[in-house]
């Protein structure tokens, strides 16, 4: 009896081992199933802020056809401010010689797909890409190409359309317009931006009155903008279907 009872013993150990290892497969098996899920969500969803990424932006007048010339923004570098991870943020009006850059400021992207734009030790709302139609949203205009000037200029839009578009993948599409008119449009692509440029989120066509329920005024004159190209580490990955070069006014270098 004595040994039968160790042979069961032996026995269910043997099993026990079994179940284990059993367990130990699903275990692992489930978590390849959370990594795959977790990596195709992130593959949807297109990341704005990136090191060494690169927007061509033209720049024209309509009041005169001498005034138009391409301008880029780029990614560079990051560093922690307040312990808050930044991407550097240069300009550079000449692509065609050597490229002279200057520093507008900083720029983040959280888990939320907000981005922010640090300027002169102040965060202002550059984009939100999780808005649902209905959204308000006040964005601040913080492109400026001289660094000191203060930002006070700010728009109020409303979300009225978000769909998809494909640009190399499938990307979230939303269009936006002023809070106080209809007529003055904004449209974001999901890791492109506003097709104006990445810094023209908020360009302010309509002077709203204090309650941002009716039209008072309209601004005059001012450049007009156009984005033109967007690059991930020098790769082209979107070009705009309505104009054929990447650089307006200057030797075509892409």
């Amino acid at each position: 009896m004595k040994i039968k009872f160790g042979y069961s013993i032996q026995h269910l150990q043997q099993l026990n081992c079994n179940h284990c290892l059993i367990k130990n497969f699903v275990f692992i098996i489930l978590i390849s199933m959370l990594i795959h899920i977790n990596n195709c969500k992130s593959q949807n969803q297109s990341s704005f802020v990136k090191d060494n990424k690169k927007w061509n932006i033209y720049e024209f007048y309509k009041t005169t056809k001498e005034h138009h010339k391409t301008y880029q923004i780029k990614l560079k570098g990051d560093t922690i401010i307040n312990e808050i991870k930044y991407f550097s943020v240069f300009l550079s009006t000449d692509l065609t010689k050597d490229e002279i850059w200057i520093r507008l400021g900083f720029i983040r992207e959280d888990t939320t797909q907000k981005v922010f734009f640090l300027y002169n030790e102040q965060e202002f709302l550059l984009y939100d890409f999780s808005v649902k139609v209905g959204d308000t949203l006040e964005i601040y205009n913080t492109y400026r190409k001289k660094p000191g000037i203060p930002i006070n200029e700010h728009c109020k839009l409303i979300v009225s359309e978000v769909d998809s578009v494909f640009i190399k993948k499938q990307r979230k599409r939303i269009i936006l317009h002023q809070i106080c008119s209809s007529s003055a449009k904004s449209v974001w692509i999901e890791g492109l931006g506003d097709l104006k440029g990445i810094f023209h989120s908020s360009l302010e066509y309509s002077i709203c009155n204090d309650n941002d329920n009716r039209v008072v005024g309209h601004k005059m004159g001012g450049a007009s903008y156009q984005l033109l190209c967007v690059y991930e580490n020098d790769t082209l990955i979107y070009k705009n279907p309505k104009i054929d070069n990447c650089i307006i006014k200057n030797t075509f270098i892409r």
